[in-house]
């Protein structure tokens, strides 16, 4: 009868020694020698008629050693279940102590690497939520300024021949003029003719496709362009450079008419300038104060996995990252992952135990809202179709895309079950307060 010894290699971190005895594994090998001899297809014998001599003869050794593997990692998993060892990761195999021996029946003892999961307390949420709620606020100007932005980002670009606002995009050519030299900057090959400085855009206009023109891109190019070189130490540059002008797009703002008012907002029924610009100002004003949620729920991330203390088996999970890919990682590539997993394991085991603790469930109906919310984000003119609410249920029908969903909504009211724990300083802020201060966070996944 199989037994098993508990080793603790460090916290959280232990080897379970499993023995297994001949009588564990034998008959399960006998039966597979006998299936294996109704379906096994050997050159002069008919199928389902080799000898059973025969099979154990040529492929004894690896059904047998495939049963006792498989009775050894049976083993683990009753062993886990009655022991009530909840474990990390995968269990590692560290293999046999004796290699089984299909002609040396006996004892087998395997080992198994395991990383627990610590006991940890919740901090007082009250004592370390202490956080701002943002109130989005955009200021008429600001949402003017979303706007055209909006228009200019719905232009459709058109080909021209001649230069003629600073709103033209040009595909260009920038290179030494004596060609390509070692250490040469990497240029931009599509630009504004607003990114140039002003001197040089008075080059440039009423220029045609093919115009080669003389620049200095350490000069040439308008102060803060994220492309522009900066000034090597040596002083400036003596190579001379030249831009050659390989084509030009014009953005053509769109239409603003009744049919693509319903492309924006399909379902809506918009039908005036007025009446959609309002719209655009209210979905604005509602997703720039999602990502407001969004910063909040990271914050409570943060703070929840900085400040929850629990050890972690670190130098075990370092090596089931190595072994868990069908390519293993270098130790090096390891030590690089880890700190990612580190924070996702710490969340994982905080959410799974407030989430059990609060009973926080999804019902049916907010599985179905989930769903249809992102299909209709992703496919917004299929909006208001049955056929397309009949395809979000059959999406749900899917097992994987059901618990994916179920933890999005489970995801969502944890967190929003969170923030009624915390102490929040509703503070309001314009759209540029609000935009500088997400600039400052730099968000982990949570979901």
């Amino acid at each position: 009868m199989a037994s098993f010894t508990r080793e603790t290699i460090s916290p959280q971190n232990e080897r379970i020694r499993i023995t297994i005895a001949e009588e564990d594994y034998l008959p399960a090998f006998e039966q597979s020698l006998k299936k294996f001899s109704k379906t096994a297809q050997i050159p002069g014998f008919r199928k389902g008629m080799v000898p059973a001599s025969l099979v154990r003869k040529m492929h004894g050794q690896a059904l047998f050693a495939e049963e006792v593997v498989h009775k050894a990692e049976h083993e683990l998993e009753s062993i886990l279940q009655k022991e009530k060892i909840e474990i990390l990761g995968q269990p590692l195999s560290e293999g046999f102590f004796d290699t089984p021996d299909m002609n040396r029946p006996g004892p087998y003892e395997f080992n198994f690497e395991i990383g627990v999961k610590p006991d940890f307390e919740i901090p007082n949420l009250k004592k370390l939520l202490r956080l701002v709620h943002y109130q989005v606020v955009p200021t008429p100007e600001e949402l003017e300024k979303e706007f055209e932005n909006f228009l200019e980002n719905a232009a459709e670009k058109v080909r021209v021949d001649l230069i003629e606002s600073e709103k033209d995009i040009l595909q260009v050519r920038i290179e030494p003029a004596s060609g390509p030299q070692e250490g040469t900057p990497l240029m931009p090959s599509h630009i504004g003719v607003s990114d140039f400085a002003p001197s040089f855009r008075e080059h440039l206009m009423g220029s045609t496709p093919g115009v080669t023109l003389e620049i200095h891109p350490w000069e040439d190019l308008r102060e803060g362009y994220p492309g522009k070189p900066a000034i090597p130490e040596a002083g400036i540059p003596t190579l001379d450079w030249t831009l050659t002008v390989e084509g030009i797009q014009r953005p053509e703002p769109p239409v603003l008419d009744e049919s693509f008012f319903n492309r924006v907002f399909p379902g809506k029924g918009t039908s005036t300038v007025e009446g959609f610009r309002e719209e655009f100002f209210r979905v604005t004003r509602q997703n720039y104060q999602a990502e407001a949620e969004e910063l909040l729920h990271h914050e409570i991330f943060e703070e929840l996995v900085h400040h929850t203390s629990m050890d972690l088996p670190e130098a075990f999970l370092k090596k089931w990252l190595q072994h868990r890919a069908e390519k293993p990682l270098s130790p090096r590539d390891a030590d690089h992952q880890y700190p990612s997993l580190d924070h996702q394991l710490r969340w994982n085991l905080i959410t799974d135990r407030l989430i059990t603790g609060q009973d926080i469930k999804a019902t049916t109906q907010e599985l179905e809202e989930q769903a249809r919310e992102e299909f209709f984000r992703t496919y917004p003119m299929l909006a208001g179709h049955d056929s397309a609410l009949d395809y979000v249920r059959k999406l749900l029908s899917d097992k994987t895309y059901l618990r994916k969903t179920y933890e999005k909504v489970v995801t969502r009211k944890l967190f929003q079950w969170l923030a009624t724990q915390a102490d929040l300083e509703e503070k309001k802020v314009t759209l540029s307060e609000f935009l500088t201060e997400t600039q400052k966070h730099h968000p982990h996944a949570h979901s």
